[in-house]
């Protein structure tokens, strides 16, 4: 994966380039990098947890009771969709979350790398504020992301 990465990084244009800082576009390949792996092995286990949990209910709900266990199937569509909502709002939020991210860690890596040159033009303040405003946005992002998430696991 990380080779396709690279090869797309090769293939796009310089207009591209231009228009982010070296250290955004370094951020967000490696946030969207570790939170793909994480997100891949994080939900491997769940699922294999989930499937055998799954089998484990239905066996008991049926030696319980057969007819709770017709509703409860019969009503199992309606819960997926709910939550097939919620996910798909929640991804949006996501989106805008590492976009924020991204823009904030450019920004970061921007001048940290350059600070001789900002303290050198008196922008200290300048920077402070430019980096107060991404951190808001990250915030907000974060905190719908997180919110839409835990809502659908509810």
């Amino acid at each position: 994966m990380r080779r396709d990465v690279e090869e797309k990084f090769e293939r796009l244009p310089l207009k591209f380039f231009d228009a982010r800082t070296h250290g955004e576009i370094l951020s967000r390949a490696v946030n969207d990098m570790d939170s793909i792996s994480g997100t891949l092995q994080q939900n491997l286990t769940q699922l294999i947890t989930s499937l055998l949990t799954l089998v484990g209910v239905i066996v008991m709900m049926l030696t319980i009771s057969w007819l709770l266990t017709l509703v409860v199937v019969l009503t199992l569509p309606l819960s997926l969709a709910l939550v097939a909502a919620i996910a798909g709002r929640s991804k949006a939020y996501f989106s805008r979350q590492q976009k924020a991210l991204g823009e904030l860690n450019g920004h970061v890596a921007e001048m940290y790398t350059g600070h001789t040159i900002v303290t050198a033009f008196g922008h200290e303040d300048r920077s402070l504020k430019a980096f107060s405003g991404l951190n808001e946005r990250y915030y907000d992002a974060a905190w719908r992301a997180q919110f839409s998430s835990g809502s659908s696991c509810r």
